[in-house]
C-alpha cells in the first residue's frame, strides 16, 4: 500500500503547460502541502511565506477545457475553499521543572499529535542545551496554573508523581478537551536527572555585594559544586575516562566545560582570573610587555631539537623532553602520583603551591597513541585531583586557578582551567609545532610560548598560596569584578551575564553585568535618553584604566525589576499595537542617527511592568551600511532554529537600515497589515507610516 500521494498542481492564472507534481505522505497536514509547494516553485515563491498560500481540491481533466472549468468554479479571491481542513493549533505555554516563571516557552503543534510529538517540539524548542537529550526521556505534565504573582507557589504545590504524567501515546486533543488560556502554564517538562536545572535560590548571605549567576546565589553555587564533587567520584580514572566511549558518556552525564560538545561551555575563563586574561594576549599578540631572556630562546631551541625526536614510547619521550620545558617555562614539572580509591591516579607533570595545583601536564609519544587524546585526559585530571578530600579546603576557598598542558609528540596544547560549581576548562592557545627545524628565528620568537608561563606564575601562585574565599578572592584580583560562574540551562552560552546587587551607604541597587566581545555604548546612550533603553552606568572600553578582560568589554546597566522580554510576553504571536508603536519609535530614533539595531528579535525586547517598551542588547550595532555583520551570525535559513533574516544579511556583510525594518515589519499587528496600504522600505521610521505584505511574517505564525 502506497505511504504517499502524488497531486498535479497548478498556480491561479498559469496556463496548462505550467502543471508540476509534488509528492506528499498521505498522513500529511495541509501545512506540508504549503510547505511543499512552495519548495516546488521557488521561482515564485522564495520570499512567500506558505502559510498565506490559498489551496483548492479539484478533479479537472487537464484537456482543453481546463481554463474554462476553472474560470466557472464561481469562487472569488477573497474566499477560502478547501475541502480539506487543517486540525486545531494549540499554543501550549511550557515550563522546566524547577525554573521560575521568566523561562516560560510557547510551542506550537496541532491537536491531533500525541505526546511524544509533543515531547520532540519541546526538545527542539529548548536547543541548544537539550540537543543531547533524547525527546522519549522528557517527563510532560499538563497543567493549568495562571502566570501571575502566584505562580511560585502554585508550582511548589504541584503533585508530579510519575504516574500522573502524560502518556506518550495519548493524543492532545483528548487532553486539551477546551482552548488552553493563553496566561496560563499548561505544560510542566521534566529533563532526565543530568540536566535538572538547580533549584530557587536562597537569599544570599552577602554583607556588601549580594551576587547571582542567572538566579543563581553564591550559596547555591557551592551546592551545585558539591553534587560534581559526588558525581564526579564516580568516575573512572583520567587515563580510562578519556577514552572515547567513556569520555563521550563523561559528558554526557558528568560533563566537564570545555567545550566538547559546544553546549557543555563555561564563560570566558579570564574573568576567574587576571593571569588568564594576560596569557591570551599574550597568545594572540596584543600589545602586552614580555621581557624573554636569552635563557628562555636557548630552552626553546632544544626543546625544538628534544620535540622533534622520533622517540619509540611515552617513557622516552618524557625523559628526553621534560627537562628543556621545565626551562623553558621556569620550573619543573615532576611526576605526580595521587591515590585513588584502590588504584593510584599518574600524572606525567605537576608543579603545585600548598597542595593546589598551578600546572598540570600530559603527555603521549605521537599524536593518535596512548588510546586517548591528552587534553581530555588532562582536562579529567584536573577534576580528578580536586574531587578528592584531601584538596576540599581548597576546592572550597578559591576557584583553584591552573595551567594544563597537553603533549602529543612536537605538538603542544595550552588551556585554563578553573573549579567553580564545575570545572571549566578552556583553550588558550591552538595546537603549537614545536619540533622541526630549529633555526628559524621567526619560529623561536613566535613559539617561544612556554617563557609566559614564567610571567604568569608570580600571580598564579601567591593566589594558590592564600586561600581566600571565593568572594574575598574576587575582590582581591579584580575590585568591583562579579564574581563568575555559570547556569544550568544558558540561553546562550557565549554570553557571560549576572545580576549584582551594589551597595553605596544605606542604597543598595541592583544591576545588570554583562561581557561581550562588542558593544555599541553611543547607540545604548542615545535610546537611554529617550527612555526606550535601561540607564548605560558603566562600559569597559570607554575606561582606560579598566580591568584586563582579554579582548571582552565589561558593560553595566540598570536592572529592570519585573520585566518581560517580548518573547516571554508573545512567544511568536504578533505584537499589540501600543507595544509595536514604541518598538517602531525606538527603532525610528536609532535611524535617524543613522544607526541600524542589527538585533531586533522578541528576546531584546524588554517590556516593563507598566508596558514601557525598552531596547536592549547592542552588541551588534552599528553604522548604516559601514559596519559589517559577526562572522558568527546565525544565517541559517527555513530551519526550526533559523531567524531568517532579512535576504541580504549574511555574516561579514555590510549593516542596513532595512533589515530592521524588515524584522520590524513581521511583529507588525496584523491589523496594521490588512488596514493600511503597502509602503516602500524606506519609509521613515518612528512616524508609523511603514506597512508590511502579508507575506512578512513572524516565523512559525498562522494567520
Amino acid at each position: 500500500m502506497s505511504t504517499s500521494i502524488s497531486l498535479n498542481c497548478l498556480v491561479l492564472g498559469e496556463g496548462s503547460r505550467r502543471i508540476f507534481l509534488v509528492k506528499i505522505p498521505v498522513n500529511e497536514s495541509v501545512s506540508i502541502l504549503k510547505e511543499t509547494i512552495k519548495e516546488k516553485r521557488k521561482d515564485l515563491f522564495n520570499n512567500v511565506n506558505a502559510s498565506i498560500l490559498d489551496l483548492w481540491k479539484v478533479s479537472f481533466a487537464v484537456d482543453e477545457r481546463l481554463e474554462a472549468n476553472i474560470l466557472g468554479m464561481g469562487f472569488e479571491k477573497t474566499e477560502l475553499l478547501l475541502a480539506t481542513n487543517e486540525p486545531p493549533q494549540l499554543e501550549l505555554n511550557c515550563l522546566v521543572l524547577g525554573e521560575d516563571g521568566s523561562n516560560i516557552f510557547t510551542v506550537k503543534i496541532p491537536s491531533t499529535e500525541n505526546v511524544s510529538i509533543l515531547s520532540a517540539v519541546i526538545r527542539n524548542e529548548l536547543r541548544p542545551t537539550f540537543d543531547h537529550v533524547d525527546a522519549y526521556t522528557l517527563t510532560l505534565w499538563q497543567v493549568s496554573i495562571p502566570d501571575d504573582s502566584n505562580l511560585k507557589l502554585k508550582l511548589s504545590e504541584l503533585d508530579l508523581a510519575d504516574e500522573r504524567s502524560l502518556s506518550p501515546t495519548q493524543v492532545l486533543s483528548s487532553v486539551f478537551l477546551q482552548p488552553p488560556l493563553r496566561e496560563q502554564v499548561h505544560i510542566i517538562v521534566r529533563p532526565p536527572p543530568a540536566y535538572l536545572p538547580p533549584q530557587p535560590p536562597r537569599a544570599s548571605k552577602s554583607d556588601t555585594i549580594g551576587l547571582r549567576t542567572k538566579g543563581m546565589a553564591i550559596d547555591d553555587l557551592e551546592a551545585v559544586q558539591r553534587a560534581s564533587v559526588k558525581a564526579g567520584q564516580t568516575v573512572l580514572p583520567p587515563s580510562s575516562s578519556a577514552v572515547f566511549r567513556p569520555f563521550l558518556a563523561e559528558q554526557t552525564d558528568r560533563p566537564i566545560w570545555n567545550g566538547r560538545p559546544s553546549t557543555n561551555c563555561g564563560i570566558p575563563i579570564q574573568l576567574y582570573h587576571p593571569s588568564f586574561a594576560k596569557f591570551l594576549r599574550i597568545s594572540r599578540g596584543d600589545a602586552v610587555e614580555i621581557d624573554l631572556k636569552p635563557k628562555a630562546y636557548s630552552a626553546t631551541h632544544s626543546l625544538f631539537h628534544s620535540s622533534a625526536v622520533l622517540y619509540t614510547n611515552k617513557a622516552q619521550r618524557i625523559a628526553g623532553t621534560s627537562m628543556y620545558l621545565g626551562e623553558a617555562i621556569g620550573h619543573r614539572l615532576p611526576p605526580l602520583d595521587v591515590p585513588w580509591g584502590e588504584h593510584t591516579m599518574h600524572f606525567d607533570g605537576a608543579l603545585r603551591e600548598v597542595g593546589a595545583l598551578v600546572v598540570l601536564k600530559e603527555d603521549k609519544n605521537e599524536v593518535g597513541t596512548g588510546g586517548c587524546d591528552p587534553p581530555h585526559q588532562c582536562a579529567l585530571g584536573f577534576r580528578t585531583y580536586y574531587i578528592q578530600k584531601k584538596t576540599k579546603s581548597i576546592r572550597e576557598s578559591c576557584c583553584c586557578p591552573s595551567f594544563l598542558i597537553a603533549l602529543a609528540g612536537p605538538w603542544m596544547c595550552i588551556f585554563g582551567a578553573v573549579f567553580v560549581e564545575n570545572v571549566v576548562v578552556q583553550q588558550l592557545t591552538d595546537f603549537i609545532w614545536i619540533g622541526g627545524y630549529p633555526y628559524d628565528d621567526r619560529k623561536l620568537e613566535s613559539v617561544a610560548i612556554p617563557p609566559w608561563f614564567s610571567t604568569q606564575f608570580p600571580a598564579v601562585l601567591p593566589f594558590c598560596s592564600a586561600l581566600f574565599c571565593w568572594r574575598a578572592c574576587c575582590q582581591l584580583l579584580v575590585p568591583g569584578l562579579p564574581l563568575p560562574g555559570h547556569s544550568g540551562y544558558p540561553k546562550n552560552p557565549s554570553k557571560a551575564m549576572f545580576v549584582a546587587t551594589t551597595e553605596t551607604g544605606v542604597e543598595r541597587r541592583n544591576i545588570v553585568v554583562k561581557f561581550t566581545q562588542r558593544y555599541n555604548a553611543e547607540a545604548h546612550r542615545h535610546l537611554a535618553a529617550e527612555r526606550r533603553a535601561p540607564e548605560l552606568l558603566y562600559c569597559s572600553k570607554e575606561d582606560h584604566n579598566s580591568a584586563d578582560f582579554a579582548g571582552l568589554i565589561m558593560i553595566v546597566m540598570e536592572y529592570i525589576d519585573g520585566g518581560k522580554t517580548a518573547y516571554q510576553q508573545y512567544g511568536n504571536r504578533r505584537l499589540d499595537q501600543r507595544i509595536f508603536d514604541q518598538v517602531e519609535e525606538a527603532l525610528g530614533i536609532l535611524h535617524g542617527r543613522n544607526i541600524v539595531f542589527n538585533d531586533l528579535r522578541y528576546p531584546n525586547i524588554m517590556i516593563t511592568k507598566d508596558q514601557r517598551v525598552l531596547l536592549i542588547d547592542f552588541d551588534w550595532c552599528g553604522e548604516h551600511e559601514k559596519v559589517t555583520y559577526s562572522v558568527s551570525l546565525n544565517d541559517a535559513r527555513n530551519t526550526p532554529n533559523s531567524i531568517n533574516w532579512h535576504p541580504d544579511v549574511k555574516r561579514g556583510g555590510k549593516m542596513a537600515k532595512e533589515h530592521d525594518t524588515f524584522m520590524l515589519n513581521r511583529m507588525r499587528p496584523q491589523s496594521d497589515i490588512t488596514s493600511l496600504p503597502l509602503a516602500t522600505t524606506s519609509s521613515p521610521l518612528g512616524k508609523r507610516k511603514a506597512r508590511a505584505s502579508g507575506d512578512e511574517e513572524n516565523e512559525g505564525e498562522d494567520v
